[in-house]
């Protein structure tokens, strides 16, 4: 049977004849004509493309047991709630129907069912043959997607009461009011991914997303892979960390002085953070503490403001933390100041117990950037492999590396975000300024009343630190 379409012209063929139709709808252009005749029917709107995406194809071909039908109709309908459910109508060459139905959480196959097999319909239940169903769904339902042959009015709505067996939940009987005609239809749920694989378009989609899925996951990993070469090529003098210990004793008559430490080198061939972790402990009061880095070869200084030793019951003490901003390689030391206003002659023991660590790089930016990737990949990968109007999977397009890459400006993206971690990277560590910082801890005292603060020496072992 050839039907053509008045508006586009496409051609719908259908290996079997159909009668007693009401309408007609392109499965092209979305045409609603009325009539009976499709040589006199007349035009009565255009439907838009539809929400959801309806599996059968017009005219396909489907085996269901023994029995051959093709696809006549498929409607797709919505309940006050939103809810949607698509319908496919299939006739064989006997003129035997067949009712495909499907929504966002079942699947099922109905047959219909003569007025004479229902023994008795009441408020709530309805016996079919000898079996009882209990009324459990009921919706109003408009048509908002069509295509082919149909058998009602689409722009009026109906009613659908859905009795599931009292015995076995997975039969039902259907019970719809459409153009004020009672029909009843015996159905049965199906398993959803056996009843989807009834359909060619769905087992089109399943090859589509399976190499559309392995085109993703492998632009994913290079993405992953650019971005992580990208931060090792920026920190590569940096990613070693490296460390000295230091446990220094120093003795004067003077309360002011400099003490001079050991020397130590900071290797690499790019300027790096370099941090000064310890406890400095002296046993006159009132001692002010400066710490100097001093390079041995240019006399270059960075230095810290004057730092306060406070007292507990053994001695004048405090923790200390020093990051001195971009340091030079070379060889440096250390330089202890002491400055006191205190006038009486006292010997001084100033102990100084310090870990000196430089290299090493700050993984955060790296970290956030992935986590970005993630999200962005999330984004794109439900959107391309989804059932939306808008996924690649339905998209008249053939899946390559390309097509991938510009669908909803995947490639572009990934592009935005690889210059942003670079350059975030360069920015920090050849063009943003910083200065010398410190934290000063107060030391315990040795009864654990004194500072709220808790402070532990440093024993810089694989098996945690001594309290001093």
């Amino acid at each position: 049977m050839l039907i053509i379409c008045p508006k586009c012209n496409i051609r719908h063929n259908f290996e079997v004849e159909v009668v007693d139709y009401k309408g007609f709808v392109c499965s092209n252009c979305g045409s609603y004509y009325k009539g009976e005749d499709h040589t006199t029917w007349s035009f009565v709107k255009v439907f838009p493309k539809p929400e959801y995406i309806l599996w059968a194809s017009l005219g396909e071909r489907i085996r269901e047991k023994k029995n051959e039908y093709v696809v006549i109709t498929k409607i797709q309908r919505v309940n006050l709630d939103g809810e949607y459910s698509n319908e496919y109508v299939g006739l064989s060459a006997k003129n035997n129907e067949i009712y495909w139905s499907d929504g966002p959480d079942y699947a099922a196959i109905l047959h219909s069912v003569g007025l004479p097999e229902i023994k008795s319909v009441k408020e709530d239940r309805l016996k079919l043959q000898t079996r009882t169903y209990v009324l459990k769904y009921q919706d109003s339902l408009e048509v908002v997607y069509a295509e082919g042959f149909v058998f009602e009015d689409l722009d009026a709505r109906s009613q659908a009461n859905t009795y599931v067996n009292s015995i076995n939940e997975d039969r039902f009987v259907s019970h719809e009011i459409i153009d004020n005609v009672n029909e009843y239809y015996s159905g049965t749920y199906q398993n959803q991914e056996d009843y989807f694989q009834t359909f060619q378009y769905y087992n089109e989609y399943l090859g589509r997303k399976k190499k559309t899925s392995y085109i993703f996951n492998v632009l994913a990993i290079v993405f992953i892979i650019l971005i992580g070469l990208g931060f090792l090529v920026i920190n590569r003098s940096n990613i070693q960390e490296y460390y000295y210990q230091f446990d220094q004793k120093f003795t004067s008559s003077k309360l002011n002085n400099e003490y001079i430490g050991e020397s130590f080198s900071v290797n690499g061939g790019e300027p790096q953070k370099l941090t000064f972790q310890g406890i400095s402990d002296v046993n006159a009061p009132n001692v002010h503490l400066r710490i100097k880095l001093v390079n041995e070869l240019t006399n270059q200084i960075q230095e810290t403001a004057l730092l306060q030793h406070h007292y507990n019951e053994v001695n004048h003490a405090c923790g200390i933390s020093v990051s001195f901003c971009k340091v030079e390689p070379g060889t440096y030391h250390m330089v202890f100041e002491t400055y006191s206003t205190n006038k009486s002659a006292v010997l001084v023991y100033l102990n100084e117990d310090y870990k000196i660590t430089f290299g090493g790089v700050d993984y955060w930016g790296l970290i956030i950037t992935y986590v970005l990737l993630v999200l962005l990949v999330l984004w794109i990968r439900n959107s391309l492999l989804g059932l939306g109007k808008d996924s690649l999977m339905f998209v008249n397009k053939e899946i390559n590396y390309l097509t991938v890459l510009n669908y909803k400006g995947f490639g572009s993206w990934f592009v935005i975000l690889f210059g942003l971690s670079l350059g975030l990277q360069y920015y920090n560590k050849y063009i943003k300024t910083c200065t010398t910082s410190y934290q000063v801890n107060t030391v315990e005292d040795n009864t654990y009343t004194g500072s709220r603060y808790h402070y532990y020496r440093p024993t810089y072992s694989d098996y945690g630190s001594s309290h001093k």
